[in-house]
């Protein structure tokens, strides 16, 4: 008999080493600071926030936002549901991102 063996995926191993040590600081601002537990926490939150919505494995979600921890984490929280994303940033331009929404569907 063969064992099926799936390779680990990048949400389950990024939540895995957040579990590791939760009172690690995970993301630090000169505004906020974020340990890896209350990020675990915050990515929680996210998925409940998705799957309220009505978001299931193989849907895809745009993120317009700057580079932050909390974008980092409904990413994450994303793709552990079986997500796709698109990251946009809100300095690009509406054609640019009505592009990167049509290439990425």
């Amino acid at each position: 008999m063969h064992q099926h063996l799936t390779p680990p995926s990048f949400s389950s191993l990024t939540l895995r080493a957040l579990r590791r040590h939760p009172d690690r600081v995970a993301f630090q601002s000169p505004a906020s600071r974020l340990t890896y537990r209350q990020t675990l926490d915050l990515i929680g939150r996210f998925q409940a926030v998705l799957h309220r919505a009505g978001l299931q494995a193989g849907n895809r979600i745009a993120l317009l936002t700057a580079n932050r921890a909390d974008a980092w984490c409904a990413g994450v929280a994303a793709q552990g549901l079986g997500m796709a994303t698109t990251w946009m940033h809100p300095m690009g331009s509406l054609a640019a991102h009505l592009f990167q929404i049509e290439d990425a569907t």
